[in-house]
């Protein structure tokens, strides 16, 4: 009796196949682009543009860029996303899920490097009349993250000397009261 041969299922493909009746090079085109066909070598960048409607970039797999095809295998949908810039808005105030009130804000001196100001270091910001420093943070008096009222707000330091000795203690101590003698 005679051993059927385990041949890529792909017409004209001559190589044993791997996984779901298709070769290496057939399976790996169809994990990143969808079709045991398409994209040419799984080596070569796809040059085409995303499919997904608006989107110029150049697709990654399925023929989706990167940021839908995140989208597509998180939710199984590349149109589905947890914020929809278009329909609320880049500029207003959000909730984000520690309760704490963001907006997307580029340029801004008090923006994370993802470009998005929490509105109680904006307000503190405001309040003191400079950007916030890097070893400041905003204290909310009740407790409560979506109170941004200027009165609710206090601006807490995050510093710590270098060492514990009497010198660099009092060194320390100096230069706070330099940094914050307008405030006292």
């Amino acid at each position: 009796m005679l051993k059927a041969e385990k041949k890529c299922r792909i017409e004209g493909c001559t190589y044993k196949y791997k996984s779901g009746g298709w070769c290496h090079a057939h399976y790996e085109r169809f994990r990143r682009y969808g079709d045991p066909l398409a994209g040419g070598s799984p080596h070569e960048p796809n040059s085409e543009k995303c499919k997904a409607e608006g989107c110029d970039k150049p697709s990654l797999a399925k023929c989706l860029c990167s940021g839908h095809y995140s989208l597509f295998r998180k939710y199984g949908d590349h149109t589905i996303a947890k914020y929809k810039w278009h329909a609320r808005g880049k500029n207003q105030w959000h909730e984000c899920s520690t309760g704490y009130m963001w907006r997307y804000a580029p340029g801004d001196p008090n923006a994370t490097a993802n470009n998005y100001v929490y509105q109680h270091r904006s307000v503190m910001s405001e309040k003191l009349g400079r950007p916030l420093r890097k070893n400041e943070n905003v204290h909310h008096l009740n407790g409560d993250r979506k109170d941004n009222r200027p009165e609710n707000l206090e601006l807490w330091v995050k510093t710590q000397p270098p060492g514990q000795r009497v010198s660099d203690l009092l060194m320390w101590a100096r230069q706070i009261l330099e940094d914050y003698k307008d405030l006292a």
